[in-house]
Parts: C-alpha cells; sequence; structure tokens
C-alpha cells in the first residue's frame, strides 16, 4: 500500500497527463515537420542539426546522422567558397542584429546534381539557448524558366537590332535612286514642250515618290532608334527661329484643309538654348501633322512656355475626332490606325512611335489627353538648358561643327560673317534663295535655308540668323542682305 498522501498522488497525475500530452504534442509536431512540403532544419549553436526533416533528405541525398557526422558537410554542399562565404556572413549578421534573412543559394546534391534553393532562416533564442530555423525552397524549376525567358528576351532584342540595322542599310538603298527619280520628274517638268498630260502624270509620280521617300525616311528613322544607331547631337541654337520652322513648314497643310492655326509662345521663352533642334523640329511637326490628319474642321494650337529648370513644354491641341481612353495606349505603336476609313496615303502610321521614342531617348515626358469626338492634347517636355550668344557660336567653333576658312572672322569674333557666308553659297543653292526672296516667298526661303543647314555645317550660323529675321517678319532686310551678297 502506498505511503503517498493524496496531493502526492495528484500531482504525480497530473504530471503523467501532462507527459504524455507533451509527447502527444511533440509527435504532432514531428507528423507536420516531415509532411511539409519544404525542407525544414533546426541548427544548434555548436552547429548540429536538431532537426532534418524528410523533404531535406530528398533534397539533399543526405541523412541527419550523415550531416552531423560529417565534418565537411557544408564544403560538399556548396563546392563554391564565395557561395559558403556569403551564407557564413548571412548567419553571422542574423546573429547580430537578429530578425531573420532570406537568400539564394546553389548546392550540390549527394548525387552530383545542382539546385537552386530559396532559403530562409529565423533566430530562435530561448533564454539564452540558440537556433537557427532554416526553410528550403527549391526554385530550379522557376529559375531554369527564369534563364529560359531571358535568353529568349536577349535573342529577340538581338534579332531585332539585326532587323532594323537591315531595315536602316536597306533604306538607305532605296532612298539614294529616289531621290534621283525625283530629280529627274522635276528636271522634266521644266521642259516648256510637256503636255498637260503628261505633266499630270509626272506630279503623279512625283507625288507618289515623295509620299514612298518619306515612308522609307520613317523607317529608317525607327530602324536607327531601334538599333541603337541614332545620335543625339546637342548643340546651342535660337529656340523662337527654330519654332517658327515648325509653324512655316506646318502651314501649307493647314491651310490646304481650311483650318483654323494658333500658335502662341511665351514670352519668358530663352533666346537660345542647348538641345538637338532637328529632332526637336520632327517631333513638334510629326505632332502638328497627327492633329491635321484627324481633323476635319475647326483648329489646331500650337503652344510652347517654359517653367522652372529649364524645361520646355510643346504642347499641340486639335478640335478634331479625338480617342477612346483604350486608344490612348495604342496610338504609339508603330503602323497602328487609329481609325480604318484613314487614307493610308495620310500618313505612315509610325510617325508618333518614333515621336515616343525620340522624347524617352531625349529623358523628356509625354502627357496625352483626349475625349472621343472633341479632340486631343499632345504635350511632350524637354530640358533645354539655356545658353548665350557667345556660347552659340563659340561652341561650334570648338567643336569644329564647320571648318575656319582665310578672312572667316568678323570684327574679331570667332564666326564667319553672314556676308561672308552668302558670298561663299553654292551656285545652285544661292539661285534658289535668290528666286524664292524676290518673290517674297516666306515657305520657299524656310525650305532653302533649311536644305543648305542640312547640307552644310558650315552655313548653319548663317541660317539660324536669317531664320531670326523671318521670325520677326523682317522680309525687307532679308531681301536686302540676301539680293546684295550673294554671289553667283
Amino acid at each position: 500500500m502506498s505511503n503517498d498522501t493524496p496531493s502526492e498522488l495528484m500531482l504525480e497525475n497530473i504530471l503523467d497527463l501532462t507527459i504524455d500530452n507533451l509527447s502527444v504534442t511533440t509527435i504532432k509536431l514531428y507528423n507536420i515537420i516531415e509532411k511539409i512540403g519544404e525542407g525544414l532544419t533546426l541548427i544548434n549553436k555548436h552547429g548540429y542539426f536538431d532537426v532534418y526533416n524528410l523533404k531535406m533528405e530528398q533534397l539533399t541525398g543526405y541523412t541527419k546522422e550523415e550531416c552531423n557526422s560529417d565534418k565537411n558537410i557544408l564544403h560538399d554542399l556548396f563546392p563554391e567558397k564565395f557561395d559558403l562565404k556569403r551564407i557564413l556572413r548571412k548567419v553571422y549578421k542574423l546573429k547580430r542584429e537578429g530578425d531573420s534573412v532570406e537568400f539564394e543559394v546553389i548546392i550540390k546534391t549527394k548525387y552530383k546534381t545542382f539546385l537552386n534553393l530559396w532559403v530562409t532562416t529565423t533566430l530562435l533564442n530561448f533564454k539564452g539557448v540558440i537556433w537557427y530555423l532554416s526553410l528550403y525552397r527549391n526554385v530550379t524549376n522557376r529559375k531554369k524558366e527564369e534563364n529560359a525567358l531571358k535568353n529568349s528576351i536577349k535573342r529577340e532584342k538581338e534579332a531585332n537590332q539585326l532587323k532594323s540595322a537591315f531595315l536602316a542599310n536597306v533604306s538607305h538603298e532605296f532612298r539614294t535612286p529616289l531621290n534621283g527619280i525625283l530629280g529627274s520628274v522635276q528636271n522634266l517638268k521644266k521642259d516648256k514642250d510637256i503636255t498637260f498630260s503628261q505633266k499630270d502624270s509626272l506630279d503623279i509620280i512625283e507625288k507618289s515618290g515623295r509620299y514612298l521617300l518619306n515612308l522609307i525616311e520613317d523607317v529608317m528613322y525607327l530602324s536607327k532608334i531601334e538599333s541603337n544607331q541614332l545620335k543625339i547631337v546637342n548643340s546651342p541654337f535660337l529656340l523662337r527661329a527654330c519654332l517658327m520652322d515648325i509653324v512655316e513648314i506646318s502651314k501649307t497643310k493647314i491651310q490646304g484643309k481650311k483650318l483654323n492655326f494658333f500658335f502662341e509662345f511665351s514670352d519668358n521663352l530663352p533666346e537660345y538654348v542647348l538641345g538637338d533642334d532637328k529632332k526637336i523640329t520632327y517631333m513638334a511637326y510629326q505632332m502638328l501633322a497627327n492633329a491635321i490628319k484627324f481633323t476635319k474642321n475647326g483648329s489646331i494650337f500650337f503652344r510652347v512656355w517654359e517653367e522652372t529648370g529649364d524645361r520646355i513644354f510643346f504642347s499641340v491641341e486639335d478640335t478634331g475626332i479625338g480617342m477612346e481612353q483604350s486608344q490612348i495606349q495604342t496610338i504609339f505603336q508603330p503602323f497602328k490606325q487609329l481609325s480604318p476609313n484613314l487614307n493610308k496615303s495620310e500618313g505612315s502610321g509610325i510617325g508618333l512611335t518614333i515621336v515616343h521614342k525620340l522624347i524617352e531617348l531625349l529623358g523628356g515626358d509625354l502627357k496625352v489627353e483626349s475625349q472621343l469626338g472633341k479632340g486631343s492634347n499632345f504635350t511632350f517636355s524637354l530640358f533645354l538648358p539655356v545658353c548665350s550668344e557667345s556660347q552659340l557660336f563659340n561652341e561650334k567653333i570648338d567643336k569644329n561643327v564647320f571648318p575656319k576658312k582665310e578672312d572667316d572672322f568678323d570684327n574679331g569674333l570667332a564666326i564667319p560673317s553672314i556676308e561672308k557666308q552668302l558670298s561663299l553659297l553654292p551656285k545652285d543653292f544661292a539661285e534658289k534663295l535668290y528666286l524664292v526672296t524676290i518673290k517674297g516667298d516666306v515657305n520657299g526661303i524656310v525650305s532653302v535655308l533649311n536644305k543648305i543647314r542640312e547640307d552644310d555645317a558650315y552655313f548653319k550660323p548663317m541660317v539660324e540668323r536669317l531664320m531670326g529675321l523671318l521670325h520677326s517678319f523682317n522680309l525687307k532686310e532679308i531681301h536686302d542682305i540676301v539680293i546684295n551678297n550673294l554671289r553667283f
């Protein structure tokens, strides 16, 4: 018969029940650990595995006993010294800072295969006793898919660049003979003996040829951008003269459709800025051309203003057909037609694509607002630092934009005088400039000056200053300067 008191017997029964409950809880916990879908380990402060579940054995090929008995197990699992050192640094950081860390590792299994594992390790500190609890997720297949996708994207990018480079070269080869055809057509049209029927046929050839030439040039432009062959040439230029170029070359199309045209340039615009004026002209003109194309009647507004930080804003607004919000994202895709009813001859379908890519290339921002049936507003902004007049001309000399010639210095300035440059114009350009100036043809003057600037950068300062006079509508001064100084 037991000598234990009733209180002692009750305490023993409670202790037995507690032990039984703990055993059941421990068994349940181990069952959960073994059935979990990820590898799980619990490492004590001495570096031994107290817990090493079945999934971990399946991943590595090693048992808990093998890992605890093999001193070189870490070197076997992580043959790359860099990976092992990186993991140890993570562990030290965890011990120092607590909390948890996540990282990806490549392990070498017992079967000599390699796996990518995503590891999450948490520091456990129970009354000064430390454990490291880690979960291991096999991400090998995901990693292979990611690498395959990266390689596919890389190959596609390389293929696109090759295609773009090929198109750029082929477009150039097409453009050269096409220019020859157009030149021949213009010569034939000068013949006084051609009939009206022949002239109409030549007009059709010229119109079709110019459309094809514009399409080829747009394709070549886009191809150069996509193949990273397009160069950004930043140089000082007269901003208002550039804007007037855009206005003048847009007027013909606008007048042809009998639309109202309003342009407004804020008074605080700087006179000289640093940027790529040709690309700015192209972008603004393409936006105006797009507005004209989608406006049957009403008005086109072209506004330019400056905000803080040398940022210039260009806005083109129209009262045309407008767009739904879902269409705005598609208009910058190449060859995407907004309306199937539009005549294909009204555009190549890649003008806005080029504009979008150029704005990104120049580090600008683009915003589009539109309402179906009411019109659209395209606004882009560019960072164009302000320059002084002396910088405008001195920088051109410093960067050898045009070669120095004898006696090309006027009043001690490092720039040839406008009179000197006019006297040096090639005969064909001199004759063309003379004819349009005599007629007072502003569009013609702009066209000839642009061709002169494109043909020879030496004459760019002269063109800039004549464009400035055009902007102030000072045709008499242009007439006097040009007529008195041309030599042909």
